[in-house]
């Protein structure tokens, strides 16, 4: 390396750091900083001297006087609250002022109960005496202010006698003075509230249908001293498991509170060993960046990260964050022998789920099976987790074997240097919840369609148009769904009340309803259920209560089901649903009717969504729903609804800033501003006399002018946040090339876009915007999806898409209501068909069932690693591929099918050897390290090899043709076509000329000649019957242990006869045996058909072997080639004129895709130039056609990023 290119690197990495740092400060207080010193590690075991009792009166002492003066500080700062309030104006918030600063000492680092409660008491007078209208949202928040006096400090109040206090605050709310004596027969308190019917209600069912996110949260919460929070129950047994070294599967939702044990996890490695690592490993780039700001902020940087686009020390440092990919490279890789199983302490996998991906699945299988030390797997999404626990606890035990047997021939010197490795596995599940989601659907009324209209006109015209909806979890059930158990449905308590009304009426309005199931509705009513678990019968509900009331409710529908009153059953999901899908029916029908499709045109979605988002920008803070995250899998839209959306503000700004009386405003602001400006400049030159100081104060702007001109309608940016200069001038630099002008606009009223394809700088600082509130909406596909930290109140799903489904829904919809901001989610449907909505909340999560874990490639890179590794290694290597081929996760509940893997080993090693990539005794030869090095390509990676083998690059790449400047231009474009065919296929619908369009791109990848098909095609039918013996003899065991097979697979009809004993010689009997087509690997499908065990293509072979075969066909070595495919051209485009928008327009790859396929090409042609290189000699002219081909691309490519 030159040192140029030292240079260049160490900027990338400062850059990179950095880029790093400003995320870690967008994180604010989510992390922080913790110092580990090397001390930490010596300090270990000592025993702390119990203190004397001396030193303990002292310690009570000063904590005493500590107290007092907190105490005293306490109330003269409420003293001053007071004062400060009484002088407000009558207009301004004063209800959110009382909040912001008597929460100042609720959530204080120096929080006293007595100190507390004194806060507590002190807001509920403070909001008696303010001159306040008494309104709905007065009432909740008062109710609240007691109930919290009641749950937080009851001590404290029982212990004060100001529980008058509380009986004002009761009358106001409509209680009896003497609230006692006024009970009803149930023992209930009734009062009248301002509710928005004005009905009666006890204060049990008021603090269900209005207060139910505010609920006690019973955790089983404790002060722990290894962490800086109280932790929940379940979250301290995980600090125990992670203190004994053992492993754990954490199954919670989304903002539950699990993430923070990977944190602890990593502390506590960095402080009981020198030199022990602890790998994060993230499903996509966006959360390796996310965790190594978190970790940057919190340990600094003692962090390496590792991904396909960059590499920041990898193995030198103690918390490596990287993908499966990556990390698959480093256990693979026998350099890393140590690392792998000396250094590396713990695997940290996040979002774990990802192991039933069709597309990278495998690789974390691989991840869990080549690893022996212990790791944490997290997930909100997995279903079956007996199933996956069970494999998970056979990993450990095939683990623990082989530690103990090394240990065993080691004797006393295989103790090992850090501490006792635990084979022991847990599964902890915590299937709650924080917050939560309330879920809504957006019908737009055609009637009420202004969105031609100027935003402030259409605003003022919407306002009082409610056209959200509440969806209640059972809409769209019926008896039939529930006939068998009643789904986990998640019910917020106000949903819960909804059904026992709806319970209650049912049953009331048929008279012979039968009289012992009606008996029982009566201790249903949520006054007498819920009333023995309140210590004071109205304030310290508890969501744990009402879950339990939620099961009881869904227990008498089962048994109303089961008992025949199916009809009943219906009538109450009727009701419950409150007449949504007559509306949901009306809503299509009127668009219908008007021409437009709500559910597929991206006009209507971008025209409403707008007037969706204003309704949500409300200036009132009570009913304001931001930050938003709207999703929607297709990057055009998301693009097309940011640009209208700024459209329609900057056009609503306009035609406002042109209003007579806001013309008159500006002039009047201008001059005040000239003003000002001049008696600052005065000021100055005085030296900041005193007189020219308080003219200066004179002259400022006034207030109100100041809010008539920056309008909250046009702006998506809260009030008092702003975005700061000088990151938003870096980051116009970073765009000044881009295409779209109009992202730097929208990022200043507030609106971002994220997805792939956007710039990285741009979407980095998007994420951190929003985390900041500087941003109000952001508009993303899936990449927002996967464990990002973006809280927000209210998540849309606008659109629908194959894409979207259970899992993708759990995980966008988990970015509303996280935990330590919000108590409850909003989820706002809009263009979703409510078919899609039902399916996708309350369809079971898909189960975690695996894949075959083995591939060619490999059992090569096995070999390779067992070769090259140390002897005191190469036990660790071979068990690794014991672990893959004995336990693979889709074998779990068959032993047949990981019987099945040994011979697909023999098959692999077969396949090698009779290409020359092993040797007889397993030993590596010709061009194994070549594939091994490209196995992520794999089958593609054997036909370049086969091709190199056979000198067809030599060929092109002869010496004499290479020595004129143009005769070598066209030699490498004459590579690259061969590459293009091999590592960048796309295929075209039909045959496209250069004429047809105006653009420099060809289109049509031109065909291989035939002596190079030939090559390939040769490869292809050795790779086939190869595959198509080690089936045969995989179904002729199987057939052995099971019989033939003879029943149809759906049906399960059985077309096997007994057998027929003639009793004299029968002619047509032979001639019925003779023509006989005999079949082993076939299944029964096929072989009723009369086609036997001969396959004509490995498609066919793949979809038609017999029943209890497993085959994968990303396993087997086979090409899809074929010479009359017609191929995209757009690699070999790009390389010619570089033009990323020709081939967006011209090779017609979507907006982001060709970025995306592009860039992937050109990993395959770097990895290819480096290991032609190291294999081939100084002077040969391919490995240094091959490497001026990948630079000149990444050239081209870096130069288009820019």
């Amino acid at each position: 390396m030159t040192v140029r290119e030292k240079k260049k690197k160490m900027r990338a990495r400062q850059k990179y750091v950095a880029s790093i740092d400003r995320y870690a400060q967008s994180l604010g207080k989510a992390a922080q900083r913790i110092t580990i010193t090397p001390d930490d590690n010596k300090g270990k075991g000592k025993k702390v001297q119990k203190q004397s009792k001396a030193s303990k009166q002292l310690a009570a002492e000063k904590a005493a006087e500590r107290l007092s003066k907190l105490f005293a500080e306490a109330r003269k700062t409420l003293s001053e609250i007071v004062e400060k309030l009484n002088n407000l104006p009558g207009d301004a918030d004063l209800m959110e002022l009382v909040e912001n600063n008597i929460e100042k000492w609720l959530y204080s680092k120096d929080n006293m109960n007595v100190i507390a409660f004194e806060a507590l008491m002190e807001r509920i007078r403070i909001s008696l005496i303010l001159p306040l209208p008494k309104d709905h949202y007065y009432c909740l928040r008062l109710f609240r202010y007691v109930q919290d006096v009641f749950q937080l400090v009851p001590e404290e109040l029982a212990a004060s006698g100001r529980g008058e206090e509380l009986l004002e605050a009761l009358a106001v709310l409509g209680f009896p003075s003497d609230a006692t004596k006024h009970r009803g027969d149930d023992g209930q308190i009734e009062f009248k509230v301002a509710t928005p019917d004005e009905s009666i209600m006890s204060a049990i069912e008021f603090q269900l249908e209005f207060l139910g996110h505010y609920l006690h949260r019973d955790r089983g919460s404790t002060k722990d001293l290894r962490v800086h929070f109280s932790p929940d129950a379940w979250q301290v047994k995980l600090l125990d498991i992670v203190d004994n070294n053992e492993s754990v599967l954490v199954s919670a939702p989304t903002s539950s509170g699990k993430t923070f044990i990977s944190f602890y996890c990593m502390e506590k490695v960095l402080r009981r060993s020198p030199d022990g690592v602890v790998v994060y490993v993230a499903p996509t780039k966006a959360l390796v960046n996310q965790v190594a700001a978190e970790v940057y902020a919190r340990f600094g940087s003692v962090f390496g990260v590792y991904t396909q686009d960059y590499r920041l020390k990898p193995l030198e440092n103690r918390i490596l964050i990287t993908v499966p990919a990556c990390l698959q490279l480093l256990l693979l890789d026998a350099n890393n022998a140590r690392w792998a199983n000396d250094r590396l302490q713990y695997i940290i996998f996040d979002e774990i789920h990802a192991i039933g991906s069709i597309e990278s699945g495998s690789l974390w299988e691989h991840l869990l099976l080549l690893s022996k030390c212990p790791f944490l797997a997290l997930s909100a999404t997995i279903s079956n987790t007996g199933h996956f626990s069970k494999w998970l606890q056979k990993r450990e035990t095939m683990v623990g074997d082989l530690v103990k047997s090394s240990k065993a021939k080691k004797g006393k010197k295989g103790k090992g240097k850090t501490e006792e490795r635990s084979f022991k596995f847990s599964e902890i599940i915590h299937p709650h919840r924080h917050a939560d989601l309330r879920k809504l659907i957006f019908l737009p009324d055609p009637a009420h369609d202004n969105t031609s209209q100027p935003i402030d006109s259409a605003w003022a015209q919407q306002k009082d148009v409610n056209e959200l909806y509440n969806i209640h979890p059972l809409t769209n059930f019926d008896a039939h769904r529930i006939a068998t158990g009643f789904p986990a449905v998640a019910m917020e308590p106000r949903d819960c009340f909804s059904l026992y009304r709806a319970i209650f009426t049912v049953a009331n309005e048929r008279e012979d309803f039968p009289a012992e199931l009606k008996a029982k509705i009566g201790s249903l009513d949520p006054n007498l259920f819920l009333k023995n678990v309140t210590s004071s019968d109205l304030f310290n509900l508890a969501r744990s209560d009402v879950r339990s009331y939620a099961a009881e409710l869904c227990g008498t529908l089962e048994t109303w089901t089961r008992e025949g009153l199916s009809t009943d059953v219906n009538k109450v999901f009727s009701y419950v649903a409150n007449g949504i899908l007559d509306k949901i029916a009306d809503y299509e029908q009127k668009w219908e009717d008007k021409g437009q499709d709500p559910f597929a045109d991206p006009e209507y979605l971008k025209e409403h969504l707008t007037e969706l988002l204003l309704q949500l920008n409300s200036a009132d803070k009570e009913k304001r729903e931001m930050p938003v995250l709207v999703f929607n899998f297709s990057r055009f839209v998301c693009e097309k609804i940011g640009n209208h959306l700024l459209n329609k503000l900057e056009a609503g700004q306009k035609a406002y800033e042109n209003r007579p009386e806001v013309m008159r405003a500006m002039k009047a602001q201008e001059k005040k501003l000239k003003a000002q400006k001049k008696a600052e400049k005065r000021s100055r030159d005085a030296k900041k006399s005193k007189e020219a100081e308080e003219e200066a104060r004179s002259m400022e702007v006034n207030r109100e002018e100041e809010i008539l001109l920056v309008n909250p309608r046009f702006s998506f940016i809260p009030t008092g946040k702003g975005i700061e200069e000088d990151e938003m001038k870096s980051l116009k630099w970073k765009l000044r090339n881009s295409p779209s002008k109009w992202l730097i606009p929208a990022l200043e009223r507030g609106i971002g876009i994220h997805h792939a394809g956007m710039p990285t700088a741009y979407k980095l600082f998007v994420e951190r915007a929003f985390r900041r509130g500087t941003l109000g909406v952001v508009i993303s596909t899936s990449t927002l999806a996967l464990g990002i930290h973006m809280p927000c109140k209210t998540v849309i799903f606008a659109g629908d898409s194959i894409y979207l489904n259970p899992i993708e829904y759990a995980q966008m919809s988990g970015r509303a209501g996280r935990r330590g901001f919000d108590l409850l989610g909003r989820v706002i449907f809009f263009g979703v068909p409510f078919k899609k909505i039902f399916h996708v909340t309350t369809a079971d999560l898909p189960a975690l069932l695996g894949h075959v874990p083995l591939t060619t490639s490999i059992v090569l890179r096995s070999f390779l690693q067992y070769q090259g590794a140390e002897n005191k290694y190469r036990t660790d290597a071979s068990r690794s591929l014991e672990r893959l081929v004995k336990n693979p996760l889709f074998a779990v509940e068959d032993p047949f099918l990981a019987e099945q893997m040994e011979h697909h080993v023999r098959f692999s090693i077969e396949f090698l050897r009779q290409n020359h990539y092993i040797g007889p005794n397993g030993e590596s030869s010709g061009l194994a390290p070549l594939v091994g090095h490209l196995f992520h390509e794999e089958p593609y990676n054997y036909v370049f090899a086969a091709l190199l083998q056979r000198g067809v690059f030599h060929r092109i790449a002869d010496k004499r043709n290479c020595s004129n400047r143009g005769v070598r231009e066209i030699t490498k474009k004459h590579i690259l076509i061969v590459l293009s065919h091999l590592f960048c296929r796309k295929v075209l619908d039909h045959p496209v000329s250069p004429e047809s369009h105006d653009r420099p791109s060809v289109v049509m990848l031109e065909p291989l000649p035939e002596w190079i098909s030939a090559v390939i095609e040769r490869h292809n039918r050795k790779a086939g019957f190869l595959y198509r013996q080690y089936l045969f003899n995989v179904s002729q065991l199987l057939e052995s242990r099971v019989g033939k097979a003879t029943s149809l697979p759906l049906s399960k009809t059985d077309f096997k006869k007994d057998e027929v004993v003639p009793t004299a010689p029968s002619t047509l009997l032979s001639s019925i045996t003779d023509t006989t087509i005999p079949y082993t690997m076939s299944s029964t499908f096929r072989a009723l058909q009369g086609k036997g065990d001969q396959f004509d293509t490995i498609e066919e072979l793949v979809t038609g072997v017999r029943e209890g075969v497993h085959v994968d066909r990303e396993s087997i070595p086979y090409t899809d080639y074929n010479p009359n495919t017609l191929l995209n051209r757009y690699g070999m485009d790009f390389f010619e004129h570089g033009q990323l928008s020709s081939i967006e327009q011209a090779n017609r790859l979507r907006a982001g895709e060709a970025w995306t396929s592009l860039k992937s090409f050109m990993v395959v042609l770097l990895a290819i130039a480096s290991a032609v290189e190291e294999i081939a000699q100084p002077d040969d002219v391919f490995a240094k056609l091959m490497r001026e081909i990948a630079e000149e691309f990444k050239e081209k490519f870096n130069a288009r990023q820019s």
